[in-house]
């Protein structure tokens, strides 16, 4: 009886102060989307954004392995738009090889928490990590509500095959 008592009171504490708890799953590291704050916070980290800016990211993850029922692997072989080839160039890059894309489909869990979370968070931005490494960071525009996530990754088409697979053999795991 003594051990659930803290337990209450934490989820009084929580209630009280209207603090969301959106998903306290445990997590490998393979892959995970969490929130950005604006400023530091107890339960944030700091990290260096992919453009070299500091970002304040949510120690817990909203989404995990847990919230996902399935990834694919999209790759697009079909050269790219001229003008689009044309504005990378501008900036001294080029595209090279074909488009490669990681598809996440949430389960029920998934979508209705990534729902909830960009309904409420509009302009703030989510830290998508890849094994361990943060690979996008978009802001939210307003509520995803959809079962299905498109990200580019920059991976060459092996490797996201591999990570493709991997990352499904312990979905099935779970």
């Amino acid at each position: 009886m003594f051990q659930r008592r803290p337990m209450k009171i934490i989820w009084m504490f929580l209630f009280i102060f209207n603090i969301t708890v959106y998903n306290v799953s445990a997590s490998d590291g393979l892959l995970e989307f969490r929130l950005a704050q604006e400023n530091e916070k107890a339960n944030t980290e700091i990290i260096m954004g992919r453009n070299g800016t500091k970002l304040y990211v949510d120690k817990i993850p909203f989404l995990t392995l847990s919230e996902i029922s399935e990834v694919n692997l999209k790759v697009d072989k079909s050269p790219p738009p001229l003008w689009l080839k044309l504005a990378v160039e501008a900036t001294g890059s080029k595209i090279e090889g074909p488009q490669v894309e990681i598809e996440i489909v949430l389960n029920d869990s998934g979508r209705e928490i990534n729902s909830k979370v960009t309904s409420e968070n509009a302009g703030k931005k989510v830290a998508i990590f890849l094994q361990g490494k943060l690979v996008l960071e978009p802001v939210i525009h307003g509520k995803i509500d959809t079962k299905s996530i498109m990200i580019t990754t920059g991976y060459e088409e092996d490797e996201a095959r591999d990570l493709v697979a991997e990352i499904n053999k312990k979905i099935k795991r779970n």
